[in-house]
């Protein structure tokens, strides 16, 4: 935990300073968000392994740099005011969803990682998920950020690897429309970078509107 507390420090002390030399700089930084949900829903132990994957490796960060707190195991829930606000918007990096199964191993963080056999891959035998629906998905996460009241932005996702049934434009269209689902939020903006032939995909509300933008790479 002392790399972690480090790394947050390092984090905080850049933001200030850099606000210091230009206070109009917005300053943040690109969470690598993993989609992980428990195999069997009903399983108190798959639950947990999963929900102790989304605490230690996302909320903590994610609590620490919007709110200053410093939750166990990194503290006792005491604020920071040094890590207070230290983001102008939320970077999200994001590519494929997994399930865990409970086990008892500690080293293990209690739980085993694994895809759903009929989970559909790239060439890469990466499980994709191209649309939002009920279950989590990587724009279910933006959803989620929001409660943090900061400007949310996809910095990578793509299809390194098309394949017979997902090609690089029917990953892309999957991804607009969730987009466009998530960006019906006054104030709020979703900006995503994709890999294929149209690199950047941004949008944002204005006045209750949605709109798209899409750069040519």
């Amino acid at each position: 935990m002392s790399v972690f507390r480090n790394l947050l420090k390092a984090h905080a002390l850049a933001y200030h300073a850099i606000h210091d030399l230009c206070p109009s700089a917005r300053v943040g930084c690109a969470k690598a968000l993993r989609m992980v949900q428990p195999l069997c829903a009903s399983s108190p132990g798959d639950r947990f392994a999963a929900w102790l994957r989304r605490y230690l490796f996302d909320e903590l960060w994610l609590q620490a740099t919007t709110n200053g707190a410093l939750p166990p195991p990194l503290g006792f829930g005491h604020g920071d005011a040094l890590l207070r606000n230290t983001c102008d918007f939320l970077g999200v990096n994001y590519y494929c969803r997994l399930w865990t199964r409970f086990s008892p191993a500690p080293r293990l963080l209690f739980g085993r990682e694994q895809f759903k056999d009929n989970a559909e891959t790239s060439a890469t035998a990466q499980p994709l998920f191209p649309t939002a629906n009920t279950t989590r998905t990587g724009f279910a996460i933006c959803m989620d950020l929001r409660r943090y009241g900061k400007p949310i932005y996809v910095l990578e996702n793509g299809l390194g690897a098309p394949t017979p049934t997902m090609t690089s434009d029917r990953w892309l269209l999957a991804h607009l429309l969730s987009l466009c689902t998530v960006s019906h939020t006054p104030a709020q903006t979703c900006a995503a970078t994709s890999i294929g032939r149209l690199s950047t995909i941004s949008s944002g509300t204005r006045a209750g509107t949605s709109a798209l933008r899409l750069v040519r790479a």
